[in-house]
């Protein structure tokens, strides 16, 4: 039985105040009889994650320094444009009052939407973060070669040793971890971390006039740094299933054979973050894709029960760069086709949302479901992974289950680099081990198998 860590305390807080929203007023955006009457609905006012905080969205491109003089009478500040979605973070002033600058905000005829940005939260289950010794081996990682190690049953994992043995010669793939931010002294992943090539080391200047000074191998949306350090572990943790560095002689092997990885911190010491921090770090990995870095999953395990209309488009635009957006499904045990966690629950095709199975691959207890709106399951209870500091703990939560498919999908883009991300979900998708439990659980009927996946046409 898990105990109730400040992460299980901060998720039953989050369940009992949200989750009574029904699926249409969990709608951020203000609907268009608002738009009409410049109307603020009374939940909108309350909604940010900073209060004063709001995301807009233009028609067109607009003359912003008109828009940012006529905001600043109102009080507000045009604080961050995020250039790749299209999308601005306003903050209006304490001393402004706010519900009418916003009802004047809505009567401008450039303005499509105006909503709350929302706090983000890591999908970890309570309990997750059990020490074990530093020179853990490949023998602990049942989710990648289950022999019942740890009770389970055999050969309920994903393939990966048959899987490896099966890849071919793999082109460089960038995963992009949009998270806690990442280690980057881990000795796992060290070897695995994305450069920059058009920024200079540690000489204190935008080399490639990208906004972030010495971003060598990712940012911190919330400093606007180049500094994505961890300081939770969670991000650590998820790259490490994703791409820790397999026969090196110590700690664990990550699924992906010879990815990169592209720290991107969004979330804070507490596994917290906002809807807009989300947004820039998006924007980050796709304009770094647009540049030439083959950026072609992003790692998502973290959520909320609102809706986003900004950030969908953020997810959107990475589709239109044909980026793959994995995410976790949810750790609060629903039907998601009911109640709907985000981004997984974004009806967008380059979404993969996966949900946790154990190691005899049943559905985990915690894990949120759906045949609409779940894809697959993938293992997420009791998995070994990196943690700041050199060190290796097991997490529990659909948190892990998604990085474990970024991890596939990076192996398939490798052997295919030219290939869609619809194709790579698609192999994914009918590569999966049929459970009979998970039929009426997700939509594929199935559990992640990495081989299975490389084997699919």
């Amino acid at each position: 039985m898990h105990s109730v860590s400040r992460y299980g305390a901060w998720l039953l807080i989050v369940t009992l105040v949200a989750m009574p929203v029904s699926a249409g007023n969990a709608v951020a955006s203000v609907d268009d009889t608002a738009r009409e009457t410049g109307t603020v609905p009374a939940h909108f006012m309350a909604g940010a994650a900073d209060p004063g905080v709001y995301l807009v969205k233009f028609t067109g491109s607009p003359d912003t320094s008109r828009v940012d003089t006529y905001l600043r009478e109102q009080g507000i500040l045009l604080e961050r444009d995020y250039r790749e979605v299209g999308v601005y973070r306003i903050r209006i002033s304490p001393r402004a009052d706010g519900e009418r600058a916003l009802e004047q905000l809505l009567r401008l005829p450039e303005v499509e939407y105006v909503e709350p940005d929302y706090p983000l939260r890591i999908a970890l289950e309570p309990g997750g973060g059990i020490p074990l010794p530093a020179d853990a081996l490949f023998g602990s990682q049942w989710a990648l070669h289950n022999t019942g190690q740890l009770g389970g049953i055999p050969d309920a994992d994903i393939d990966a040793p048959e899987a490896w043995e099966h890849a071919a010669a793999l082109s460089p793939v960038v995963v992009a971890v949009i998270d806690t931010g990442i280690d980057p002294t881990h000795p796992d992943l060290i070897h695995r971390l994305w450069t920059n090539p058009d920024e200079i080391p540690a000489n204190g200047r935008d080399d490639d006039h990208n906004g972030y000074v010495d971003d060598m191998h990712g940012i911190n949306t919330i400093t606007g740094s180049g500094d994505p350090l961890d300081d939770h572990g969670h991000g650590t943790h998820c790259a490490g299933i994703i791409a820790a560095e397999g026969n090196n002689g110590v700690g664990i092997a990550g699924v992906g054979e010879d990815v990169r990885i592209m720290a991107v911190k969004f979330l804070d010491d507490s596994g917290s973050g906002s809807t807009s921090d989300a947004i820039e770090a998006i924007n980050y990995a796709v304009a770094e894709k647009k540049k030439g870095s083959p950026v072609r999953v992003i790692s998502a395990s973290w959520g909320n029960l609102f809706y986003s209309r900004s950030l969908y488009k953020a997810i959107f635009t990475a589709r239109s760069h044909d980026i793959l957006f994995v995410a976790a499904a949810g750790n609060y045990g629903l039907l998601n086709d009911v109640q709907p966690f985000y981004p997984a629950s974004y009806p967008q095709d380059n979404i993969i949302a996966v949900a946790a199975t154990d190691d005899t691959d049943r559905l985990a207890p915690f894990s949120s479901y759906g045949t609409r709106t779940v894809d697959l399951a993938a293992p997420g209870v009791s998995i070994l992974s990196t943690v700041p500091g050199g060190d290796y703990a097991m997490y529990t939560g659909t948190s892990m289950a998604a990085p474990h498919v970024a991890g596939v999908a990076a192996l398939l883009f490798g052997e295919q680099p030219d290939a869609s991300f619809l194709h790579v979900k698609k192999r994914i998708l009918s590569g999966v081990d049929r459970i009979p439990s998970l039929g009426p659980k997700v939509a594929s009927g199935g559990r992640l198998n990495a081989l299975g996946a490389l084997e699919a046409p």
